[in-house]
């Protein structure tokens, strides 16, 4: 009864992640109870049919990569290792090792890193060899493989370790170890087909005995469903894994429409994790068409409008802003090495959906032939043209051939639940088209050093207001992705048009004392003006960061960008350094400036350093925001009322 009462007061104190303490105080006291059912595969076969197009790669990136894996090299997470020994329970960087104990008494989010064991447990570098191994028929690229293949199984019994955990990485690892099995399939012996259909059944067992519910489901829920997806299709003779399949296929029907609004928005709060739910339904949406059990009409133009919305959000500098937590997450790895770079996804898009514009904003490579016939793609037209400023749910975009600038108005994420996203609202970043210049810090890391990463998700580490001190919606030092949700951002006016766009929004997160952000992008000047108005006089610090490349000078109230951009301020700013991390896992230098002022105004003015020119663009009428956006801002106003 001990724990049961601790973590009802836990409840009492911290009400809005009860179903998450209900769901671990249950994952230990009752499903660890529950024995494994034994495992009988019989008169399974495997198809055949894989997501990969059946094509010889002549890479020779791919050989390098191979090459470097049988000399015990690995990259994870954007880090170097060399493994003599692979201890798949492992993590690397601080030398944690976690116990062989039944998955649900795991104690996972205590110290250490778990994504480490779990990047490597996802068996991306299994296919790396396959690849190798389909360009020269080399027997070394097979022996690693299933050896490894072997070892893994070994070590990571049915339920067993920090490997079994989260049914997500085992989705992930299944469809890793499917597309292997596709490029190493002529090498099987019955043996081992046997072995691997039974790994198969009970990664499919797993993931469906228990599926990540929660009342906001997000990209877990909808890996849970992929991975089913995937195994169900492999497994035939298998009326269980038909099951899987049909349960998963409707399941992704489902979540897309709840997940993802009706312009092509991930509801997480995060634009990283927006580009991996993106390669979650791309895949599994590829796998239909490859075995002829097709997805809908609505279902896939709404994955076409979540590709339209990595087109808008990627910078001129071809990177995707770091709203919300970056963790690197992929399905598999044939993507760009950059994770901050959403840009290959558009090159799959404009073969699917046949879009000349999503080619010109794509980025092609090799490695996309996997996925796409390159002959359909060199059909494709290729549009250049200048994107607009346009408005997304809780996202807006400000734009034209000189300057970049995006805003976070909206949701926590998840429909106030949150998680992965940050105190950043109302806050912006500003790029053109040679540089990222006002940036996001980053993530860093999830469990490895909390105060790391409960400082880079704050409020004080986004180019936002921060009021007497206070954080936007509270984060609690002790939970790494639960977030209070008080801001309850609205946007009150948007509009658009060749002279200017004009941006309204409000927070409610240091109420009755909310704070209203007016931003003015003035199209002919080039001068965004921003100002904060609170209702009542508080202690005022603005922070605003930068990406490391760039040179900040200081005179007096103006601050000088590479000698190209002016930052006005009211106050005179503090230029100090600051934490950075560009991907998960790396934390580097970078620079701020810090102005604070006691009242309740603030003026910011930024501007590019150069002369005027004349332009006579003739006066339009205001865009604006459309039907649907004002109506849901203001079901939204009333309801926080």
């Amino acid at each position: 009864m001990g724990n049961l009462k601790n973590i009802i007061k836990r409840i009492q104190k911290n009400p809005e992640t009860i179903h998450i303490k209900c769901y671990r105080f249950l994952k230990k006291t009752v499903f660890s109870k529950l024995h494994s059912q034994k495992v009988n595969v019989k008169d399974v076969t495997l198809n055949t049919k894989s997501i990969f197009l059946e094509k010889v790669l002549e890479n020779k990136d791919i050989i390098q990569k191979a090459e470097s894996i049988l000399k015990k090299e690995y990259n994870l997470l954007g880090k170097q290792y060399i493994l003599t020994e692979i201890n798949w329970h492992k993590d690397f960087n601080s030398g944690k090792v976690w116990e062989k104990k039944y998955f649900s008494k795991v104690e996972y989010d205590t110290d250490g890193d778990k994504k480490i064991p779990w990047e490597l447990s996802k068996c991306h570098h299994f296919v790396t060899l396959g690849l190798a191994y389909r360009q020269t028929k080399d027997q070394k690229y097979f022996e690693e493989y299933k050896k490894q293949l072997l070892n893994w199984i070994q070590e990571n019994p049915y339920e067993i370790g920090i490997n079994w955990v989260t049914p997500m990485e085992c989705s992930i690892r299944a469809i890793n170890w499917i597309q292997a099995y596709q490029l190493f399939k002529e090498e099987y012996t019955e043996e081992l087909t046997l072995e691997f259909s039974k790994q198969l059944y009970v990664h499919g067992k797993f993931i469906r005995s228990n599926m990540e519910w929660s009342p906001a489901k997000e990209n877990h829920y909808l890996s849970d469903c992929m991975g089913l997806f995937f195994i169900g299709t492999a497994l035939e003779n298998c009326k269980e894994a038909e099951k899987w399949k049909i349960f998963a296929k409707k399941e992704l029907e489902k979540e897309i429409l709840k997940q993802v609004s009706e312009d092509g928005v991930d509801y997480e709060a995060s634009l990283n994790y927006h580009r991996l739910v993106t390669e979650i339904l791309l895949l599994s949406y590829i796998l239909g068409e490859r075995t002829k059990n097709s997805f809908s009409d609505i279902f896939k133009k709404r994955l076409e409008n979540m590709h339209e919305f990595i087109m808008y959000y990627t910078s001129p500098t071809g990177k995707a802003p770091a709203f919300g937590d970056t963790d690197n997450g992929r399905v598999l790895h044939i993507w760009d090495e950059d994770t901050n770079d959403h840009r290959d996804l558009l090159s799959i898009a404009s073969v699917l959906f046949k879009r000349a514009d999503f080619k010109a904003k794509g980025k092609y490579h090799e490695k996309l032939q996997l996925l796409i016939n390159k002959e359909e793609y060199n059909k494709i037209e290729t549009k250049e043209e200048e994107l607009q400023s346009k408005a997304f749910t809780d996202w807006y975009i400000m734009r034209d051939k000189d300057f970049f600038l995006m805003i976070h108005c909206g949701d926590i994420g998840r429909k106030g639940f949150g998680g992965h996203g940050h105190n950043d609202q109302l806050s912006f970043v500003l790029s053109t088209k040679e540089k990222d210049y006002i940036i996001h810090p980053g993530t860093y890391s999830y469990t490895s050093d909390k105060k790391t990463r409960n400082l880079l998700r704050s409020t004080a580490y986004h180019n936002t207001l921060l009021v007497n001190k206070q954080e936007q919606n509270i984060i609690r030092e002790e939970t790494p992705f639960d977030m209070g949700n008080k801001t309850k951002a609205l946007c009150f006016q948007w509009q658009t048009n060749r002279i200017q766009d004009i941006f309204i929004g409000k927070h409610f997160g240091y109420n009755p004392n909310s704070i209203t952000r007016e931003m003015e992008y003035n199209k002919i000047k080039k001068e965004i003006l921003i100002t904060d108005r609170l209702k009542e006089e508080a202690d005022l610090e603005l922070n605003l960061y930068f990406h490391p490349e760039i040179k900040i000078e200081k005179e007096g109230k103006k601050v000088f960008l590479d000698k190209k951009i002016c930052i006005e301020c009211e106050e005179e700013p503090i230029i100090e350094k600051t934490i950075y991390s560009q991907e998960y896992g790396h934390l580097s230098e970078t620079k701020k400036i810090t102005l604070t002022k006691k009242g309740s105004i603030l003026h910011t003015k930024i501007y590019p350093l150069l002369k005027e020119q004349e332009r006579t663009v003739e006066e339009e009428t205001p865009k604006r925001s459309s039907k649907k956006i004002q109506e849901k801002q203001k079901s939204k106003e009333e309801e926080y009322y």
